[in-house]
Parts: C-alpha cells; structure tokens; sequence
C-alpha cells in the first residue's frame, strides 16, 4: 500500500456511496490501507465517479492497479452496466500502458477497452478513447492477431461523427495492406472500413470506400495468386458441420453483437440459433430452460452477461449434457472461432 499524497480533498459530504464517505473519514484520520479498502468496496458496489476512482488509483501502487482493474472487470467480478464497464476498461488500460506492461497485457486491455466502448455506446466513452495519445497507444497495443480482429470489429461500432473514426479509418488501412497470407484478418479490415464509410462525413467515408476497395482487391489477387495453406489463420473460422444439422443458444451479449455473430454464423451454414438475452435488458420472461432444449451448444457471452443467467444457462446445459463454452471476448470472431474448435474437437 503506498502513502496516500493528499491530492486529493477528502469532502465527505459530496460522497453519496457509504463506502466512500467511509474511505475520505479513514484517509482524514490517516488510516490509508483501510481507506483503499473502503474505496474498493465502494467501486465493486457500483460507484465509479471519478473522484472514487481517483482516490482509489491514489492509494494503489501504479504497479498493481493493472491488476486491481483486471479482477474488477472479471467475469468472477461485479455485474457491470455497459457504462460503468467502459469506464473501467479505460482506467485499466491507463494503468497498463503506465507501467509499461508486457505486451499480452497490454493487447487485452486495448481490445478490452474498445469492446467496452461498442457495447456501451456512449459518445463520452468514444471522445475519450479518441484522445490523441491514447488512442494512438491503443491502436500500438494490438499487436496479437486475436486482439486485432477483436479491435477492428469494435471500432466499427463507434458512433456515426466520432471523432475517432478518421483515426481509425487510417489503422483499418494500414492493418488491411500488412496482413499479407492472412485472408480473414484483410477481410476484418474490409468490414470494418465499409462500416467506417457509412454515416460519416463525406471526406471520412470516401477514404474509408476506397481503402476498403483496395484491400478487397489485394485480398482477391493474393488469394488468385497463393492457394491457401492447409494451416492458414481462416481455418480457426471454419465450421465444420458435415451434413449435420446444429443448434446453437447465443447467451448475453446486446443487440448488435448477437445480430452480428448470428449473421456470421448463418454465412457458415449454422442457421439454428437461439438467442438469449442477459437479464438486464428485461425482455425475456420467465426461466431460460424451454430455450435450451434441443441445443447442442451454448454459447455463453460472459463480457455481456450478468452472472445469474451465465450460472443458470451452464448448469441446465451441463445437466442435460449440452456442451458450453464461454466466449472470452464479446466477439463476432471470438464466438465463431469457438463454434468452429468445438465442431472441430467433435471430428478428433
């Protein structure tokens, strides 16, 4: 625990969260390690306002606060609304970036932070992404290829006239052109440039065409010129249903992702799909199990999905012996890589 530098006033009387009037009493009376504590318990019950948030950051060492930001966004962690999560991510990728974090921490809490962002939808989470600095170090943090399609396929989603997106139009490119042998990655690049193009400014939406354009034909003409490796990166999408007919339950996730991931499904030949809502969107009613029966595999989305419907969901499957897999990233890609290594393990 480090020494509390009194940065910041401790006014309890503008704290509305118990545990954080709790935490500015214990650092008034000097009692740090108590106050991180009250602080932590404060975040974990749902006050992340910034003041909570810096006293927290205050009292934690810059070197754990990766970590401290890692559990809480866990998904053993606290059942977050799309806000709160966006906000987080981006405290945990700062905290990343700041001590300069090995490279695979680093690409989880960029792709963590923009998945945040498209599932959120705010406009204030996407100004704040599109800070010079911090999206540049974003962007420089993809480097695993499972991140960069992850990455690609969130800043899709960033809101029509965000000031993100010429940015991005710019990184989709360059992404697209260096993906040389790697078919799906140019294709994740292609779509997220033609979704740049539409409802953006007449300038950002003419680059984000053309470069689609250039990236489709380099695609077409590499794929004419080389024919696919047997271990080429789009086999992890391919899904392998050998005449059989399968039936999958898309648990959690919003609107957009699983109109998303079933659309991808569907152009796989999985056109079975059962979709389940997370219980905050309170559109379901009643229990999941009738929504379950004839399934052969789950899907559960766990960045999307509060813990109730995860933990019902896995135990109905498992007692009527349907296999579950949980998604790590609220991913078109992540869900249909783990749709095809499932139908994969079933032909081994």
């Amino acid at each position: 625990m480090t020494e509390f530098d009194g940065s910041i006033e401790p006014i309890p009387s503008q704290r509305t969260h118990a545990g954080a009037r709790l935490g500015w009493r214990l650092i008034a009376d000097g009692h740090f390690a108590d106050a991180h504590a009250a602080f932590r318990q404060a975040v974990t019950l749902g006050d992340v306002s910034a003041d909570t948030l810096d006293a927290l950051d205050d009292l934690t060492p810059a070197a754990e606060r990766p970590a401290l930001y890692a559990e809480l966004l866990s998904p053993a962690g606290p059942d977050w609304p799309p806000l709160s999560r966006a906000l987080l991510a981006l405290r945990r990728f700062d905290a990343a970036q700041a001590v300069d974090a090995p490279p695979a921490s680093l690409a989880s809490a960029a792709a963590d932070a923009l998945e945040a962002a498209a599932g959120c939808g705010d406009p204030i989470v996407w100004t704040s992404l599109a800070q010079a600095q911090r999206r540049e170090h974003i962007f420089a943090a993809l480097t695993r290829r499972d991140a960069l399609l992850a990455g690609l396929e969130h800043l899709a989603c960033a809101p029509a006239g965000a000031d993100i997106r010429p940015a991005a139009v710019a990184f989709a490119e360059r992404i697209g052109r260096a993906a040389v042998g790697d078919p799906e990655l140019r294709r994740a690049a292609e779509s997220t440039l033609y979704a740049l193009a539409r409802e953006s400014d007449p300038d950002v939406a003419s680059a984000a065409r053309t470069a689609a354009r250039q990236i489709e034909r380099l695609r077409k003409a590499e794929s004419r010129a080389i024919p696919t490796r047997a271990d080429a990166p789009e086999r992890e999408s391919a899904i392998s249903l050998n005449g059989r007919r399968l039936v999958v339950a898309l648990v959690g996730g919003d609107d957009r992702l699983r109109a998303a991931i079933v659309a991808a499904l569907v152009e796989r030949g999985v056109t079975d799909i059962r979709e389940i809502p997370p219980a905050w969107e309170g559109r379901r009613g009643g229990g999941i199990e009738p929504f379950l029966h004839g399934v052969d595999l789950v899907l559960l989305l766990i960045r999307q999905l509060d813990h109730s419907t995860a933990n019902q969901a896995e135990t109905i499957a498992r007692s009527h012996d349907i296999a579950v897999r949980r998604v790590p990233t609220a991913s078109v890609a992540a869900a249909v890589a783990a749709v095809a290594a499932w139908t994969r393990s079933r032909q081994g």
